[in-house]
């Protein structure tokens, strides 16, 4: 019981840090131009992979942080998970430098913050059925609920959108792939090729 309860306090902390960071990068999307976020980005980015390549034990903070983010199978690559975030983050936003779509934008980016941390909080918190090893029920159903919630929000004309985005944004993030860069990326292009289409 005490393992349990502290496995989910760990899954905690990562995913509050995971929504913090998130929203950060809402808020610039918001309020400033698209380039500006993914050149800081980038920053960070290049720093993640130069201390990664140097070992984090040579930067003692880095280390304090990562033991309390990291999950025990990600320990051979530290700060993978933290990278390929990031990553995801200076994807859409420099796609979105180009294509100046602001509110397919925040919408990825709700689905990346608040869609996958959430959900994989309630997973973890209140998740009994399994669909695969690493996702429950209750954790997709939660993010098909958050993610229907924003994208609705962001298009209430087009609430059929809304909906098809989600339903198919919640089956890519079930495969067994890198969902931190599979489902923003998908939800952005979805957007942007259904104005062709609808």
């Amino acid at each position: 019981m005490f393992y349990k309860n502290c496995d989910k306090m760990f899954e905690l902390r990562r995913k509050v840090f995971h929504i913090l960071f998130g929203t950060f990068f809402i808020f610039l999307a918001i309020f400033v131009p698209s380039y500006v976020p993914a050149i800081l980005s980038l920053i960070l980015l290049v720093l993640g992979f130069y201390i990664s390549e140097k070992g984090i034990d040579k930067f003692p903070i880095i280390t304090l942080f990562l033991g309390k983010m990291q999950r025990e199978h990600e320990k051979e690559t530290p700060g993978r998970a933290m990278l390929l975030f990031v990553l995801s983050i200076f994807l859409l936003f420099l796609i979105d430098s180009f294509l100046g779509q602001k509110r397919m934008l925040i919408a990825s980016l709700c689905l990346l913050t608040y869609a996958d941390g959430f959900a994989t909080i309630i997973g973890r918190k209140l998740g009994r059925y399994k669909i695969t090893s690493k996702k429950t029920y209750e954790g997709t159903m939660f993010f098909f609920l958050i993610s229907f919630v924003f994208l609705g929000t962001l298009y209430p004309q087009k609430i059929g959108l809304a909906f098809l985005v989600t339903f198919l944004c919640t089956i890519i993030e079930l495969l067994p792939i890198e969902d931190n860069l599979s489902v923003p990326l998908s939800c952005y292009f979805l957007l942007y090729f259904s104005k062709f289409l609808f």
